[in-house]
C-alpha cells in the first residue's frame, strides 16, 4: 500500500454496510463489456481520489458472479476502483450478486441512472442495448413495454429508442409494432402488408393519450376527449383496404 494511505485503517476507503464483504482487487475481472460508459471520466477519478486522500469512505462496489464464467466481474464502481487503485488500495468493499451475462449488463448500466455521475450522450446507446439484452423491456405478463416506458427506464428519448430498436434489435422492433389480431397483415386478418413503423407510432400515441390524461384538469380532459372522438370518426371513414384503382 502506498505511503499516501498508510495512515488509514484496514477498511479504508470503504463503507461497510451489511451484506457487503472485502474482496482483493486482484480477484476482480474488469471486463469492458460491463462498463456502460465508453470511457472513464478522468476528472471524476481524480475527484474521488482527492476525497479518499482526506479519509472519505465510499459505498461498496458491485461485482457479479456470472453464470458460466469464472471470477468476480466488476459491474458498478469503475471510477471508485480506479481512484482507490491509484492510491494503492489493494482491496474493495463489495456487494456480490449472482447473475447472468446479459442481466449483468443492465445492473451495471442502471447504477448510474440513479447514482453517481450522469451519462453522456455518447453512452446512451450502450445503456439502451444493455436494457434490451437483459430483457428489461418484457413485462411480467410477457407483453412488451412501450417506447415511453423504455424512455423512462433508460433516459433514452422516445424517437432515439425507436430508431435504435429498429437498427439494433429488429425482431423486437417488429414485435413492438405487430398489429393485433384482426388487423390487416396480422394472423387472421386480410393478407395485406402493413407499415409496422407507422402502426407502432400510432399504437404508442393511443397509450400515451390514456397515460397523460391523468395529468389533465377536467376541462382539458373534456377537450382532448372531444378531439380524440372526432379523430376516431375520421379514421373509421377511411377504407380498411386500399381501393382497387
Amino acid at each position: 500500500m502506498s505511503q499516501e494511505n498508510s495512515t488509514h485503517d484496514a477498511e479504508w476507503p470503504w463503507q461497510q454496510p451489511e451484506g457487503s464483504q472485502m474482496v482483493e482487487m486482484d480477484e476482480i475481472i474488469f471486463d469492458p463489456r460491463h462498463q456502460p460508459r465508453t470511457a472513464l471520466e478522468p476528472w471524476l477519478v481524480e475527484r474521488y481520489a482527492n476525497f479518499m486522500k482526506t479519509g472519505s469512505r465510499f459505498p461498496p462496489v458491485t461485482v457479479g458472479r456470472i453464470k458460466g464464467k469464472e471470477g468476480l466481474h466488476l459491474l458498478c464502481g469503475w471510477h471508485r476502483c480506479e481512484a482507490a487503485a491509484r492510491l494503492g488500495a489493494n482491496h474493495v468493499q463489495a456487494i456480490i450478486v449472482d447473475t447472468t451475462f446479459n442481466k449483468a449488463l443492465w445492473i451495471a448500466a442502471a447504477d448510474n441512472l440513479t447514482n453517481g455521475q450522469a451519462y453522456r450522450k455518447r453512452d446512451n446507446k450502450r445503456v439502451f442495448s444493455a436494457y434490451i439484452k437483459a430483457k428489461q423491456h418484457i413485462k411480467p405478463d410477457g407483453s412488451l413495454q412501450s417506447y415511453r416506458d423504455i424512455e423512462k427506464a433508460t433516459g433514452v428519448g422516445f424517437s432515439t429508442a425507436h430508431n435504435w430498436m429498429k437498427k439494433l434489435f429488429p425482431s423486437v422492433f417488429q414485435a413492438m409494432g405487430k398489429p393485433l389480431p384482426g388487423f390487416a397483415g396480422a394472423p387472421g386478418g386480410p393478407a395485406q402488408p402493413r407499415d409496422y413503423e407507422a402502426y407502432s407510432l400510432a399504437d404508442k400515441a393511443v397509450r400515451d393519450l390514456e397515460l397523460l390524461s391523468d395529468d389533465l384538469c377536467p376541462e382539458q380532459r373534456y377537450e382532448i376527449v372531444a378531439r380524440a372522438l372526432a379523430a376516431v370518426r375520421r379514421i373509421k371513414r377511411k377504407p380498411r383496404q386500399k381501393p382497387d384503382f
